[in-house]
């Protein structure tokens, strides 16, 4: 009989970064992919082929290192296993990584308040991101305007294309980046690679041009959004900082005559912050 190898209970199958943004956590997110990893590796019993005759058979089981780390992480919590599924899934301790991941960081002690600031100036939600395996994780995040639904929460996770802040990071990469990026997101469809190398290059001109991208109802028709690239010197990190908001609140000309400026000089505000806790 065939032994069915552990897997990872997921809500969504998983996928490729999609528009629709997901919570994450990067210490969880790192224990998934190598759980997964393992899991995917494993095969049945009746897949893996005999040992040659000269090759001595094994008395004792063997743990290969996968196994033995979600065997570890079930023991601190951070896994469970479901027997009946024969499957694992992130423990509830994982709720704990959030705080853990920021402490330190002087991002809601000494950034913040300037996001805020910035949020009740203009009545637009304010976003910092970092980008992580080919996507943009929210860090910090601050709305006080009632008519804008609930910012995405830290760990929210965002796609890179057709989106200010995934377009204002394109254009603060290298060549190289940009390319490895691109390739990445078109996964071999010749199509979908012209197309974001075409957003791309056209965000790169726009930020040079600028010094910001924006996307205009692109992933939603009634929203509008803006975003720089920010340099944390004391955490070692570029972020990118982004207002957005209803259309009819962020009409285009608004963004840009009066929106950019306050968001540029925001970054600005927050990048000598940034600089002075780094000595």
């Amino acid at each position: 009989m065939t032994r069915r190898a552990p897997r990872l209970i997921s809500s969504s199958s998983p996928s490729p970064i999609s528009d629709r943004p997901t919570a994450s956590f990067p210490l969880s997110l790192l224990m998934v992919d190598l759980s997964c990893a393992g899991f995917r590796s494993r095969q049945s019993d009746s897949q893996r082929k005999a040992p040659p005759p000269s090759t001595p058979r094994l008395k004792f089981p063997v743990r290969t290192p996968v196994s033995t780390l979600a065997r570890t992480l079930v023991k601190v919590g951070y896994l469970d296993y479901d027997a009946n599924a024969v499957a694992y899934r992130l423990g509830l301790c994982v709720l704990s990584l959030q705080p853990a991941a920021l402490a330190g960081t002087r991002l809601a002690e000494d950034i913040v308040p300037h996001m805020a600031e910035l949020a009740n100036r203009l009545g637009t939600r304010v976003l910092l991101t970092v980008y992580e395996s080919y996507g943009l994780t929210v860090v910090q995040r601050a709305c006080t305007n009632p008519d804008i639904p609930a910012p995405s929460y830290v760990g929210y996770r965002y796609a890179l294309p057709r989106r200010a802040m995934g377009r204002a990071y394109m254009a603060s990469c290298s060549d190289n980046e940009q390319e490895k990026i691109v390739a990445h997101l078109a996964h071999g469809d010749d199509g979908k690679l012209g197309t974001l190398r075409s957003e791309f290059d056209h965000a790169i001109q726009s930020y040079r041009n600028q010094g910001y991208c924006t996307s205009l109802g692109e992933i939603r028709p009634s929203n509008h959004s803006i975003s720089v690239m920010l340099n944390l010197a004391h955490l070692g990190r570029r972020m990118t900082l982004s207002c957005g908001g209803p259309a009819d609140q962020l009409p285009e000309r608004i963004l840009h005559q009066r929106v950019a400026p306050l968001l540029m000089q925001c970054a600005a505000t927050i990048e000598r912050v940034s600089a002075g806790l780094a000595h």
